[in-house]
């Protein structure tokens, strides 16, 4: 090293670790392990390094943020919101600072995390999908600041829509709280961790508004193929309305109930979530709650960049009111039984 002292890089190398994570570790962030801050300020100590005064993140240079979306071989996936509207919030929420989003469709392989050229990621976003747990704890060993879009973490940080306040102006625009009212949920099994949410919310907002529900009411499906018109004139013989995991679900059950030979609302009323792009295919507009790929990014972006830029301990649990998109296909109707 010559008469230079040691660097943040020396004591990464000596660790085998990233800089950014010595940086943060020797400042005590809460993003590096303590058995890692442990390890950072032996080494440092050891090595002789002397901390010098801690500058902010320069205008000029850029911030490498990594994107994970899921993979999906159904092509009507694509339909559920729009890439563009995400990414745009995402450099939105950055502001003024350079920012270069790696987009990958793949969950980051634990391989990569953990060499030294993971180093040059400074922040991860995971998008409609949700690290393994090895990943999430390399991640968290290197102090790589980690959000999740859409998902809730009990730990974690996240930003995701309130499932029960859109599911309360869903009922209540179906004229819920009247009475008499009698609807089921269709919930969809390989989107498990929202579906989950979305069951929740779908009870306990009936609980709070006093509309008879129970898990009797849910109906769980593997496959899209498993809505077919015998399902739906058995749903529409027990129920007066049925609110769909999300628009995709719902814009499929309404399909299949014009087969079925079934007019929506007066025979059955339908109610979608997200207020995705496939909600515009159908001649009625199907009542949906909207969900904002941009709001989403925006506010991840804003969280990471005061995590980086500023230094901020505040970690993100974030849940953003969807708003009621009226359609027309949800109304209050009489039982004819």
């Amino acid at each position: 090293m010559g008469t230079r002292g040691p660097t943040v890089r020396d004591i990464a190398d000596e660790l085998n670790v990233s800089p950014s994570t010595v940086s943060r570790g020797l400042n005590g962030s809460p993003l590096v392990d303590e058995d890692t801050k442990a390890r950072i300020e032996a080494a440092a100590a050891d090595m002789g390094y002397r901390r010098r005064r801690i500058r902010r993140h320069a205008p000029r240079s850029i911030l490498v943020v990594a994107l994970f979306l899921p993979r999906s071989r159904e092509v009507h996936h694509r339909l559920f919101y729009d890439p563009a509207e995400l990414l745009a919030g995402i450099t939105e929420g950055f502001g003024d600072l350079r920012i270069q989003i790696s987009v990958s469709v793949n969950q980051p392989k634990p391989e990569l995390l953990n060499s030294k050229k993971s180093g040059s990621i400074d922040a991860c976003i995971f998008g409609f999908t949700t690290p393994g747990n090895t990943v999430e704890r390399l991640l968290r060993k290197r102090g790589v600041p980690t959000v999740l879009l859409n998902r809730e973490s009990p730990q974690g940080n996240f930003v995701s829509t309130d499932h029960s306040a859109g599911m309360r102006g869903l009922l209540k625009r179906a004229g819920g709280e009247a009475g008499g009212f009698a609807p089921c949920f269709i919930s969809f099994n390989p989107a498990r961790p929202v579906a989950l949410l979305r069951e929740e919310a779908f009870l306990g907002a009936c609980g709070e508004m006093g509309i008879p529900a129970s898990e009797a009411d849910i109906i769980r499906i593997d496959s899209i193929d498993r809505i077919d018109p015998r399902l739906i004139r058995d749903i529409a013989r027990r129920k007066d309305a049925l609110f769909c995991f999300n628009d995709f679900v719902a814009v499929y059950a309404y399909q299949t109930a014009l087969l079925a030979g079934l007019s929506i609302p007066e025979d059955l009323a339908l109610a979608g979530y997200d207020d995705s792009p496939i909600r515009r295919l159908t001649p009625q507009k199907i009542d949906t709650v909207s969900l904002s790929p941009y709001r989403l990014g925006f506010e991840a972006a804003v969280w990471l960049r005061s995590v980086i830029i500023d230094r901020s301990e505040d970690p993100l649990r974030r849940l953003i009111p969807g708003g009621l998109v009226p359609g027309e296909t949800l109304r209050r109707k009489s039982r004819r039984r």
